[in-house]
């Protein structure tokens, strides 16, 4: 927990500024700090408090929770994160593919053109009429007039 009255308090927008670069020579991005804010890192947390409309973090905290990163003896125990929801669509589209992978069948394909790739195995969709879209036709289907008898 930061002590304001102990802690020398840094914005968190001014933390990218004092820690050292990256090996490729790049500063860390902010968005990066506000995830060891948020979600940490292997289960630890940037200490962080928010006075008025800023966030703010202080030097003592960074060294903590850099100490606390750096441990090996086991004693940070990593939690699972639960799940997002993009992620969790990411899983189910991956499993449909693998299920269409391993179970290959022919499949009908809603075709949004009329031209289809030459090695596409999906059959054409039926081209039937719809009474749907014709009025009148629909209104006799109701009446249960039959307009094929009419010549």
């Amino acid at each position: 927990m930061i002590d304001i009255a102990n802690e020398h308090l840094i914005p968190v927008r001014d933390v990218p500024r004092r820690l050292p670069r990256r090996p490729n020579g790049k500063t860390v991005h902010i968005s990066a700090v506000y995830r060891w804010i948020q979600r940490g890192v292997r289960g630890v947390r940037l200490e962080a408090i928010r006075i008025g409309g800023t966030a703010y973090t202080s030097e003592e905290a960074l060294q903590r929770f850099g100490e606390r990163q750096s441990q090996v003896d086991g004693t940070v125990s990593a939690a699972p994160e639960p799940t997002t929801k993009a992620r969790r669509q990411q899983i189910e589209r991956a499993h449909r593919e693998v299920e269409r992978i391993l179970n290959p069948r022919v499949r009908l394909h809603r075709r949004r053109t009329n031209s289809v790739p030459p090695d596409c195995r999906c059959l054409p969709p039926a081209r039937l009429p719809n009474p749907l879209h014709d009025p009148g036709r629909l209104r006799a289907i109701q009446l249960g007039i039959d307009l094929r008898d009419r010549s």
